[in-house]
């Protein structure tokens, strides 16, 4: 039930995030970010700052073990295969399907897709709420893996998804990019950030 109310409520803020840039006219940099540390900071008062952990019997259900650290194959741990199937399912949409083509066309020029009858708005709005509810499910997945939520969990993370899209070659303008691209560049990071993390703690030592 936690898990179908989390997805409801990420989905609501995409909306609402839409609703922020199109009808009041907010920079999309602007609405998202400020979005951000409104949640954020609602966080740190419903938590008090301290972290949360999932209920030990709660733990070894279904869902947890198959959104978190369970590994199904070849001790791949599930978020990683989550993640593979994200990426699988949204290059097919993004490269065989009428909306995914409205996603290009919309990035590299709005006005010419508005003059053949695509809506820019429609297409954006839609593209904030996918972008929220994948983010509130990376959010879920990561808690049924550590059993723990933190306040400041993803704290900074948005600065490294940008980066991770430049270096997978995704232009901040719009209209070129792929969704391997993005994927790459999230992977490569990640390793970057991990192998920093581990030399500081070596040298701490």
């Amino acid at each position: 039930l936690s898990i179908l109310i989390v997805l409801i409520a990420v989905v609501f803020i995409g909306f609402l995030n839409g609703y922020f840039v199109f009808k009041l006219k907010i920079p999309s940099l602007i609405a998202t970010l400020g979005s951000l540390f409104i949640y954020r900071g609602l966080i740190y008062f419903i938590t008090g700052g301290f972290g949360v952990h999932i209920p030990s019997e709660y733990k070894d259900s279904f869902l947890i073990k198959h959104l978190g650290g369970e590994t199904l194959i070849g001790g791949v741990n599930n978020i990683f295969l989550w993640f593979i199937l994200s990426i699988v399912v949204f290059t097919v949409i993004l490269t065989r399907t009428r909306f995914g083509n409205h996603v290009y066309a919309v990035g590299d020029h709005p006005l010419s897709a508005f003059s053949r009858g695509v809506s820019p708005v429609k297409i954006k709005w839609i593209a904030f709420v996918i972008c929220s509810l994948m983010a509130g499910f990376a959010g879920i997945a990561t808690i049924a893996n550590s059993a723990t939520a933190y306040p400041t969990l993803g704290t900074e993370l948005e600065l490294q998804s940008i980066a991770a899209c430049v270096m997978g070659g995704i232009v901040l303008s719009g209209g070129i990019g792929t969704i391997w691209g993005a994927a790459l560049g999230a992977f490569f990071l990640s390793t970057r950030s991990e192998e920093r993390r581990v030399g500081k703690e070596g040298r701490s030592r």
